[in-house]
């Protein structure tokens, strides 16, 4: 931020030592599959699973995410080979449903599309990734003081809504009409 805004709703990025952070919520990461995937039928996929798919990764323009599913692999030893980059929702759905792609995108994804399933992992810890509230620390803004405040808890209770797809138990997410299979806990 380059002191223009006085607060903004980001993903948390590294490097970015002049701002403050507020957490507003955690979303999972899930599988994301076009309904009629080979996978999509699953309740969890482990990321093994995922080795030989099609695969979109988020592009250096989202670098948060980028980080949160890479480390993800990683943990998992598993080396996927990014065929295609997406920047953004729209676009992964667009690519996931025209190349019959796989992808790890946020929960909150099902509202975006019929075609698409999501799926959950099969153990240990999904991947998540933050929506943070980020103020430079040396902001004085009368308004920014208002919003941390006495705005903060409306605001955080307006986004800190649960995901559609809440973990019905550990390591499990519900299926909804887009196939979500949650991402294997590592």
């Amino acid at each position: 931020m380059k002191r223009k805004l006085d607060a903004a709703f980001i993903r948390p990025e590294d490097n970015m030592d002049d701002l403050s952070y507020r957490r507003v919520r955690t979303d999972p990461l899930v599988f994301v599959f076009p309904s009629d995937h080979r996978l999509a039928s699953q309740a969890t996929v482990a990321p093994q699973e995922i080795a030989n798919e099609i695969f979109c990764l988020p592009s250096k323009a989202a670098p948060s995410v980028r980080r949160v599913v890479a480390e993800y692999f990683e943990r998992a030893g598993v080396e996927v080979q990014a065929d295609h980059e997406v920047h953004n929702v729209v676009h992964a759905i667009s690519m996931i449903t025209s190349t019959r792609a796989v992808m790890l995108l946020p929960a909150y994804t099902e509202r975006f599309s019929a075609e698409i399933d999501h799926h959950a992992s099969r153990a240990g810890r999904s991947p998540t990734l933050d929506l943070v509230l980020a103020y430079h620390k040396s902001n004085k803004s009368p308004i920014l003081k208002l919003l941390l405040s006495r705005g903060w808890q409306a605001c955080q209770r307006c986004l800190a809504a649960p995901s559609p797809l809440q973990p019905a138990s550990p390591g499990k997410l519900p299926i909804s009409w887009i196939k979500v299979v949650q991402a294997n806990h590592l």
